[in-house]
């Protein structure tokens, strides 16, 4: 499973590493991260990190598809990527790597590393 987020500017606002959802489907890019999981800017997602998360055989999850949202400028995010909601306090350790997500749609499968890209480390934690 991939789960993306970024904190932004703040360290006390926005997404951070464990947060609840994530998709069986990898960021081709931000902007397609945006809207296929309809993630609303007052969220506060920066959309900067992708972690590849292996959660254990036997692990009780929940799978659905992600609602389309609409924001206050009327524009339509459709949603429609399979979500997965995490147990609650799930362990860093289910992470097995890290990539950025960048603003241009991937051409290749991503690449993971065991660490979180440096450029964003901080707005991760």
């Amino acid at each position: 499973m991939y789960r993306t987020y970024g904190r932004g500017y703040s360290k006390n606002k926005g997404a951070t590493w464990n947060g609840g959802y994530a998709s069986t489907e990898f960021a081709e890019s931000r902007i397609d991260v945006k809207i296929r999981l309809a993630l609303k800017p007052e969220w506060l997602n920066t959309r900067l990190v992708e972690e590849k998360i292996l959660v254990p055989v036997g692990t009780k999850i929940n799978v659905g598809l992600v609602a389309p949202v609409t924001l206050n400028t009327g524009t339509i995010l459709t949603g429609g990527a399979e979500q997965v909601l995490l147990p609650r306090n799930w362990p860093k350790e289910w992470i097995i790597g890290y990539r950025e997500v960048t603003s241009k749609p991937l051409m290749n499968y991503p690449e993971f590393y065991l660490e979180p890209p440096k450029d964003n480390r901080e707005k991760c934690e």
